[in-house]
């Protein structure tokens, strides 16, 4: 019978080495829980910005609306110096498209209020103005300059921003609509 009740209990040595690695796996849980932590609280933070962002996009387009220049601070005050200059870096790059005609310098709003004096450009000015339709260009020109543009002795069809081939079709048919004698017969 002893034998039978030695081996169907635990040695004193195996219930120390499973102590032992109970021991060891409870501060390795703790760790665990420290580092899920950490990551709930960037989740959350993350979560915050992305609120900010949206809420500062909003006021951003309704200045744009307005007619407003508009500049962004994209960043907080606790950000760390690495992603303060990348977000400064992507601040630059995409910086907001300028209320100015690209090729004379005029500024979208003196556009649309001669085109309004003038009685041109339809409701409120409107086709006054070409914007490149090319995606992530979206640069602002006065639509008299890029009949200029792509007339003139260089005859050049694409935007001097993007470099990319505009749709002349839809030009020709804002020209004719601002007004009928810019294009005159071509």
């Amino acid at each position: 019978m002893s034998e039978e009740s030695d081996t169907s209990r635990p040695t004193r040595q195996a219930k120390k080495n499973a102590i032992r690695k109970i021991d060891k796996a409870v501060p390795r849980e703790k760790k665990y829980k420290k580092k899920r932590k950490k990551e709930d609280q960037a989740a959350k933070e993350l979560r915050q910005r992305y609120k900010q962002l949206d809420q500062k996009g909003k006021l951003a387009r309704q200045q744009v609306e307005e007619g407003r220049h508009v500049v962004i601070d994209l960043m907080d005050d606790d950000s760390e110096e690495g992603e303060r200059d990348k977000r400064k870096k992507e601040e630059r790059e995409a910086e907001m498209v300028p209320f100015e005609c690209v090729i004379c310098s005029e500024e979208i709003i003196d556009v649309l209020s001669k085109a309004i004096s003038e009685g041109k450009g339809g409701v409120d000015g409107g086709l006054a103005i070409w914007s490149c339709d090319q995606k992530d260009c979206g640069v602002l020109f006065c639509t008299s300059c890029v009949i200029r543009y792509i007339t003139g002795a260089m005859a050049r069809t694409n935007c001097p921003a993007c470099r990319r081939e505009w749709n002349l079709g839809m030009l020709r048919d804002q020209a004719r609509a601002y007004d009928p004698d810019l294009l005159g017969e071509g």
